[in-house]
């Protein structure tokens, strides 16, 4: 249904014919290797921001969301979470499920110029394992807050706390 949908979804933009036609092509590859991981069992996500927010991601000059605010969860991946496969896409060492939401916000989902904000553990502003989260922070945005929260802000579970805002 998806698929059905960003096709449809396709066919009324605005986009030239060729460039359509590009566009075409690549949901159709892209649902045709989502059915082929599906089928070999490495599959993590359905889920496509390009088929459900497809305004957001057809606007000229300013593809993405102008603003993400979240709270992304603070877990580990151990390899039982198949996550592997997103973490080396987005060529992190940590397996922190935070850091994949902060890099994808950055790198696919917030348009230049736009902002991501979140609240999540302060780790990745010293465990090494966060080296490649930084880099990516300090070399896609400008970082426009970065706040120690402490331990307070979530008293169920003593997670030290951060709160950032970045501009892409």
């Amino acid at each position: 249904q998806l698929e059905q949908y960003e096709l449809k979804e396709l066919s009324k933009s605005k986009l030239s014919p060729s460039k359509k036609d590009m566009a075409t092509n690549d949901v159709i590859a892209k649902f045709n290797d989502a059915r082929r991981r599906i089928n070999e069992g490495s599959f993590t996500s359905i889920f496509s921001y390009e088929a459900i927010f497809g305004d957001i991601f057809q606007r000229e000059g300013r593809k993405g969301f102008d603003i993400i605010i979240g709270n992304p969860p603070y877990l580990e991946d151990e390899g039982v979470g198949g996550y592997d496969d997103i973490q080396k896409l987005l060529g992190l060492t940590s397996n922190n499920l935070y850091a994949m939401f902060w890099i994808r916000s950055i790198r696919d989902l917030v348009r230049v110029g736009g902002q991501v904000s979140y609240i999540t553990s302060d780790s990745f502003y010293t465990i090494r394992g966060h080296k490649k989260t930084r880099e990516i922070m300090f070399k896609e945005t400008e970082i426009q807050y970065a706040i120690q929260a402490g331990n307070w802000f979530f008293t169920f579970n003593n997670s030290w706390t951060a709160i950032l805002t970045c501009v892409k």
